[in-house]
Formats: structure tokens, sequence, C-alpha cells
């Protein structure tokens, strides 16, 4: 067995009792690790060694870890809710959990995180998703126990390649990684968070799909109710709302939208916006040589509607990998809003087979009466005519072609204006390590996502932000990001919303934030759109923070 003592907790090779690690030039005896993550040479279980963390997220933290028997590197992921638990290794291991309503949405999340395991156990012999080697509790909380994968993360290898690569290399990497997904999809098992962060390409060429956090058994149906995870650009417009209908439809939306952001080097626009107006460019409208067929199929599995894209991998990787017909028109999309998934559309409208006629509910009759009638006038037609010809009739001269009429093109609704802001319980302060030098409210207009809203936690004065316009403004919603700070710690110590209402000319509208997640924009649409010169924003309630600060950095009204 190894000596640990001589294990690099950064990369976990030998270092030879080296101080500083030869391989990475990691120096252990500098490192200073935030107070709440486990300290680099925990032990966990009685046999997983922990180094450094990899990363932490919204619901974990991910170290480097070391089976001491086995003795080979893994990646180990601890369940650390931002929001609901805390904890100060000086003191203990152990996590602690917030009391009251985040004790119950702790255990939840926690129930979730074991779900993961499961998911993940399932599809132990696929080479394009991540293995999970074991599964415990302890400190708490829970552990995932999971391969470590050698390479690096799509963005990073486009962020190092000059953001983007070649068309044919993005559909040659990504088509084991779809073989593996609609395995998983077969299982009745969705991952939904598909981004080029959770794309994994290792040192031998090969790609893993990582971070199963948001996956989620579905019904056979689709209608199971599933909680929201999102990232601007990759989230299709369901997973913004509580209810949406989520399905393998909803991953081909971020694994194709994944692929444009390789092929474009453009992150796509966020499927919110695009449901008010599309602004998505083909890529070869961006001077991308792409071939036109493999294009269509990447545009349709990124249709904001549901019932327009793709409704499994199948058909798409049929389109992008074998037919090489050109796609057919998408069917209607009633709306663009809420259209549950067409039943038929199980190909995409690859392939399909012709379908037997629909049973009139009518006089079956009636076809063979038209049919024989427009039969009767295309007979006296054709005589006429050959009568004129035998007896040298000249033809009539055509009557002169109408000049079509030309439809103006509808003017494009402009986004609501509000020149006006006012906050209660504001003030100015000076904060350092990178973070805001002055809080105040924003929103679109300003459009500075490094400042927060200050707020006194005493819930009772119901902190209010009020936007005001000279005339009334057209107004379908409001978006609200619950902190986008640069130093992530900043935002977690911060209160955030978990509940505000909304005040406009003639209405209210009240809203619970369904998730707590650094950066990430809540929808509140309005039950129909109105028209107002003020828009109220109270505060009802906030995650607790050990500042007295409500962490709003950025509001959009749309």
């Amino acid at each position: 067995m190894k000596d640990i003592n001589n294990l690099c907790l950064s990369c976990m090779s030998d270092t030879g009792g080296a101080a500083v690690c030869p391989k990475c030039g990691f120096n252990g005896s500098e490192y200073v690790s935030p107070p709440h993550h486990l300290k680099p040479g925990s032990l966990l279980n009685g046999k997983y060694l922990v180094g450094k963390a990899l990363g932490e997220g919204g619901f974990g933290i991910t170290y480097v870890g070391y089976e001491l028997n086995l003795e080979i590197k893994l990646a180990i992921k601890e369940y650390f809710p931002n929001g609901f638990a805390s904890r100060d290794v000086t003191n203990t291991d152990t996590i602690t959990i917030f009391s009251g309503t985040g004790r119950d949405v702790f255990e939840q999340g926690r129930d979730k995180f074991i779900n993961e395991a499961k998911a993940l156990a399932k599809f132990d012999n696929l080479p394009g998703i991540v293995s999970v080697k074991d599964f415990f509790m302890e400190n708490g909380t829970a552990y995932i126990v999971m391969e470590y994968v050698e390479g690096e993360t799509l963005r990073d290898f486009l962020k190092r390649n000059g953001g983007r690569t070649s068309p044919e290399s993005v559909f040659a990497m990504m088509q084991p990684l779809m073989k593996s997904l609609s395995e998983v999809h077969r299982q009745g098992i969705i991952h939904r968070d598909i981004s080029p962060d959770n794309i994994m390409i290792t040192t031998d060429s090969k790609v893993k799909l990582l971070d199963f956090g948001a996956a989620r058994d579905i019904s056979a149906d689709g209608q199971k109710s599933l909680s929201i995870q999102l990232k601007p650009g990759y989230a299709p417009e369901e997973q913004y709302r509580s209810h949406g209908r989520q399905g393998p439809w909803t991953d081909v939306y971020a694994l194709c939208a994944t692929m444009y952001r390789a092929i474009t080097g453009v992150q796509p626009v966020e499927a919110l916006e695009r449901m008010q107006r599309d602004t998505l460019q083909r890529p070869s409208a961006l001077g991308i040589r792409i071939d036109p067929v493999k294009e269509d199929a990447l545009m349709r599995g990124m249709a904001v509607s549901a019932a327009s894209r793709f409704q499994s991998i199948e058909p798409l990787y049929n389109a992008l990998y074998g037919d090489r017909q050109p796609l057919p028109n998408p069917p209607p999309t009633q709306g663009g809003y809420n259209v549950p998934p067409q039943s038929g559309m199980g190909t995409g409208g690859y392939n399909v087979p012709p379908q037997p006629p629909a049973r009139s509910t009518g006089n079956s009759k009636l076809p063979l009466i038209i049919t024989a009638a427009v039969g009767a006038v295309v007979l006296a037609v054709a005589i006429f005519v050959m009568l004129i010809v035998i007896n040298g009739a000249s033809e009539p001269e055509p009557e002169p072609t109408p000049v079509p009429t030309v439809t103006p093109a509808p003017t494009p609704i402009p986004d609501p204006v509000f020149t006006g802001v006012e906050a209660s319980s504001t003030r100015s302060t000076d904060m350092t390590s990178g973070r805001a030098v002055e809080y105040f409210p924003v929103y679109a207009i300003d459009g500075d996502p490094a400042t927060a809203w200050s707020a006194d936690r005493n819930i009772s004065l119901t902190p209010t932000l009020t936007l005001t316009a000279d005339t009334r403004q057209h107004v379908t919603g409001v978006r609200m990001s619950n902190g986008y700070f640069k130093s992530q710690e900043t935002y977690t110590r911060n209160r955030r919303i978990t509940k505000v209402s909304i005040e406009y000319e003639g209405g209210q509208k009240t809203q619970e934030f369904g998730i707590d997640q650094f950066g990430i924009m809540q929808d509140i649409r309005f039950d129909q759109p109105v028209d107002t010169a003020y828009i109220k924003i109270h505060v009802l309630d906030t995650y607790y923070g050990d500042w007295q600060d409500i962490c709003i950095s950025e509001v959009q009204v749309y």
C-alpha cells in the first residue's frame, strides 16, 4: 500500500516526499480550503482519502479522492446544498442543517441526490456515461464515489482552441455520446443539464457525459412535475416552468445547443428570449461552412416549441448520421407556448411510415360526388378548347395579371422601457475581494450584473423595488436573478429571495422561487399581458444569509 503521506492531494500522484508535487505543482502546506469544504486529507467511509475540491455547484461539492484498498484515483461528490446547510470544519466535519422548512428541503434534495447515484449505477457499461463506484451516508449528508475522468471539459477544450471547432469534429465527437444518451432515455431517465461544462473529453479522445445531479426519472406519459435546473442558452423553455412537460426532447435541445456553441463559438440565445423574438442565427449565417442537411437537423433540435423538435435522440441521430433527405417542415406550434409533444412525432418526421386516412365524420359519399363533378367540368373545358382549335378561332386575349398586394411585415413590439427606479432600505457600502463596490437597484436598462439590491432583513418592512415609466408600457412578465456576483461566496452569504409579490396597474402576481442557484434568472410570467406605468416588486421572504443584504442583482421586464 502506498504511503498516503506522500500522495499529492490535488492529483493523487506519489510526490516522493517532496513538499511541492513534481507532477502538478500543488503545495499542500500553502493550500487553504474554504471553511465549509472537507479538509484535504480527510478520510471517508474508512477507505476514501479526500483531496482538494474540483468544483462546487448549487447542490454539492466534488473532490478528488483516492481508494486506499484498490489504490485508484476517484471523484467524490458530497451533497451540500447552498442556503440549506452550513459547516465549519475547524470544529466538525458534520454539516449543520437549517431548521424549519430548510430541513425539509434538505432532505428532499438528499433523496434526489441518492436517485442520481441509482440513475448512474444503471449505466456502468455505457462508454459515454461516467460510472458510479460507491454510495454511502456520513457527516449528516450523502456521498457518491465515481470514476475519475482524466481530461478536460468541452468548455475548456473550446477555450483552448479559439472558442470553436469544425462541424465535422463536433458531429464525430458527439456520435458515441448520443448512442449512450439514447440508452439512458430508454431506461426512463433524462439528464436535464447538458452543456459544455458537463461533457468531458478524455486524454484518449473519448467523450463522457458528467453530472447527473439534475437527472430525474420520468413517468411513461412524461407528465411528472420536475424541479428546475437551468443553464441559460442550453435550457429549453419548458425547464423555466415548474410544471413544464420535460422528456427526451428536453435533452435534445440542450445537446443541440451544446453542438451549436462548439460549432459557432457563440452561446445560444436564451430560450425565453427566443419565445418573444427569435434572433438565433443559423451557423451558415455566421459564416460557418456546414452540411445543410446537418444544419437543418441541428436547428430542428433547437426549436423553441417542444412539439417542433425531435422527440428523442434516435431521429436526431438518424438526421445527422443516416438519412440524407431534406428535413420536412416542422408541425405547427399552436402559438409556440406550452404545447405538449405530439405522440406521432416519435421519429421527428424522419422515415415516418404512411398513415391510414382518418375516418370521416361526415357523409362518406361526398368526396365521390365532388370528384365526379370536377371530372365533368374538366371534360367540358377540354371539348370547348378542341372546338376552338378545329374552327380556327383565335385564342381570347389573356386578362392582365393582377399586381399582388404586398402586406407589410408587422412591426415588432419594442421591449418595455422603465426610466425611474426607487428602492426601500438601500444604502452604499465598500466591499473588497472583487465584489460590488456599491449596492444599488439595477434592472434591464442598467444591465449591470455585478451589483445587488441591499435591504434590511426585517421582512415586516416589505423591501420594495419600484420601476416607473412616463407612459404605459406593454408588459408580459418579469425575470429576476437571485445573485450574479464574481464571488460565489458573496452570493452564498447574502440573503436571497424565495417569494415576491409583483404589483402593477390593475393587478398583482405572487410567486415563490423554485430554485436558488448562482446567477440563475427566475421567470415570473403574468397571467395575461398588461399595460402599466409602474411595477412594484415586494420581497415577502428570503433564504437565510450571514449578511443583511438581499442578493438581487438583475431585474428584466419583458
